[in-house]
């Protein structure tokens, strides 16, 4: 189904960002790069060599990337209630892939406040496109 929609930028839940050298932050699930190979999105987050400088604190003032690394780098995070605005459809995260069984209950209720719709499903993910 994602590799069928519209360009877009994709943000795996949890969320995370590293590199193949760095310890990261948030969820280091590596799988994800290589399912950017079936979708063909970009990910944000996702990098296979060295992450440019100052990647964390750009992807810390994104309205919906900042929230969801946040709270997939800590258990006791809690995010304000509140949907974050979007301002545009190509700002930070189009698509949100969201691992269910590896997510925590916070970024799951995170995920719920945001302006988006479930547009797939199988038995372990649910496919996510924020509205306009």
């Amino acid at each position: 189904m994602l590799a069928a929609a519209p360009p877009g930028a994709v943000c795996e839940v949890p969320f995370g960002i590293g590199d193949g050298l760095s310890v990261g932050v948030g969820s280091q699930d590596r799988r994800i790069l290589f399912y950017a190979t079936q979708h063909e999105h970009p990910l944000v987050g996702g990098y296979i060599g060295r992450m440019p400088p100052r990647a964390k604190e750009r992807i810390e003032g994104m309205a919906i990337a900042a929230p969801l690394l946040e709270l997939s780098s800590s258990p006791a995070a809690r995010v304000a209630p509140g949907a974050p605005a979007v301002t545009s459809p190509d700002q930070t995260c189009r698509y949100l892939v969201v691992n269910r069984r590896a997510t925590p209950a916070a970024v799951q209720a995170y995920v719920q406040q945001l302006p988006a719709e479930r547009i797939a499903s199988d038995d372990s993910r649910d496919l996510y496109r924020i509205r306009e």
